[in-house]
């Protein structure tokens, strides 16, 4: 488990030269149109916002697209063919301090922590803007750590009230069909429906004359039913990839792919007038199959974790289900010049081998037996106190506490998240952030299982 204390500062000049009656009362109503004017949480720290606008001009179709943009990161695939966001001068591993959202719900893996296996290439046919966070500490958003947060959010349906179909077609025999549905039923009543479908073709790569592909197929869909203070989102994603070079050690698999899938139901209901009072709950359920073969030319496959039989394993196959159950709850106290932020949240994962098989050059066998470690509790608490110093200054003074119970022998632990923030906003233009932080990154499932 790694620990660390950051410090970081964020200068921001916003600066414009129109001073045209006609464009400024446009770029105004633009503006406060723009619905992240709404989601966007200045005490989470530095941030990086794309709003609909910005998402038509960059042309960015899927999630890749925009991340690939991140001043100081590189977002390029592993040797899974996954694309990962990694800083520049850093390896391109399995990043587990990143995390991902569609509005309000994490949809980060549960087995690694890292959510760019499914939603690397993730479509952003539905997505209304996109907010990334770059500020380690920040306490009000899920119960787990991270040193990035990438916030996808979807339209409104009571804004969109309209229905969508699109397709795109690329020369390099890529192609991608969404369907968009959102009504307005009354005041207090829509829903929003969205089902996308995409092929990615990467350019063959050859080794030794052995090609290597990493091409996938995606199935993506998404629905949101508002009614009054409820709000219920169902999505189910599906994708089914090439794995590139994977875990053969001579970098010639002769079988290679992964069907992963990933359902969640996430309902949050507000309470009290001013809805300062949030209940969240969810259910999340990962299932990822993995073939993977290898002759013996270049010595066979690898597969962790470090105690499968001796003998390199030539061939492997695994299904595993993954769950997990999360309930959340927090309480905003507003005073004229403070707000006092109360939370805390319980989360469950399970992790199911439902079937293995490996080959070795002399045997074959199953690891279903082996896996004692099957479960995680996770106990959060946190607060959050905001002062105003005056309308231009701003003290933030976070601190939030983790307790993760597991079974299989493996020692529970906890461990803390502290952070102390300054904002100042010299002039309209003009703002400085500072903050403060002292974090974790808890292992996953993954880490535990390959022993590092």
């Amino acid at each position: 488990m790694r620990k660390k204390i950051l410090l970081s500062t964020l200068l921001g000049i916003n600066i414009s030269f129109a001073d045209d009656s006609i464009l400024n009362l446009l770029s105004e109503y633009e503006e406060a149109a723009d619905l992240s004017n709404k989601t966007k949480i200045e005490s989470l720290g530095s941030y990086k916002i794309f709003t609909r606008r910005d998402l038509e001009i960059m042309q960015a179709y899927k999630l890749s697209d925009v991340l690939k943009s991140l001043p100081l990161y590189t977002f390029v695939p592993n040797s899974f063919g996954v694309f990962q966001l990694t800083a520049f001068g850093n390896l391109v591993g399995l990043n587990t301090s990143y995390k991902l959202f569609i509005n309000d719900h994490e949809v980060s893996s549960i087995n690694t922590d890292n959510p760019f296996l499914i939603y690397d290439e993730y479509p952003l046919n539905n997505i209304d803007h996109i907010e990334i966070y770059f500020v380690s500490g920040a306490v009000k958003i899920g119960n787990e750590p991270f040193l990035l947060v990438i916030k996808m959010y979807t339209s409104d349906p009571q804004r969109e009230n309209a229905t969508v179909l699109s397709s795109r077609i690329s020369t390099n025999q890529e192609y991608s069909l969404s369907f968009n549905t959102s009504k307005k039923l009354n005041n207090n009543k829509s829903y929003f429906l969205s089902i996308a479908k995409s092929y990615n073709n990467f350019k063959t790569q050859y080794f030794n004359s052995s090609p290597l592909e990493r091409d996938s197929d995606r199935i993506y869909g998404f629905f949101q039913y508002n009614y009054y203070d409820t709000v219920l989102d169902f999505s189910f994603s599906h994708v089914k990839r090439d794995t590139f070079i994977n875990l053969s050690l001579d970098k010639q698999p002769s079988i290679s792919n992964t069907i992963s899938q990933d359902f969640y139901i996430n309902a949050t209901q507000y309470f009290l007038e001013d809805k300062s009072l949030k209940l969240n709950v969810s259910l999340d359920i990962n299932k990822r199959k993995g073939e993977f073969e290898n002759d013996l030319v270049g010595g066979g496959l690898f597969i962790p974790p470090i105690y499968l039989p001796p003998n390199i394993p030539i061939y492997y196959y695994e299904n595993r289900t993954l769950n997990k159950y999360t309930l959340y709850l927090s309480k905003d106290f507003k005073t004229e010049k403070n707000t006092l932020s109360l939370g805390f949240s319980y989360k469950k994962k399970e992790n199911n081998l439902d079937n293995s098989l490996y080959k070795t050059i002399a045997t074959e066998g199953n690891m279903n037996g082996i896996f004692v470690f099957k479960s995680t509790d996770i106990y959060t608490g946190y607060l959050e106190n905001q002062y105003s110093i005056d309308d231009k200054n701003l003290l933030i003074l976070s601190l939030k506490y983790d307790y993760y119970k597991r079974d299989g022998g493996l020692k529970d632990f906890g461990d803390y998240i502290a952070r102390f923030g300054y904002v100042s906003y010299i002039t309209k233009n003009l703002y400085i952030k500072s903050f403060l932080a002292r974090g974790y990154v808890p292992p996953s499932f993954l880490r535990i299982f390959v022993g590092y």
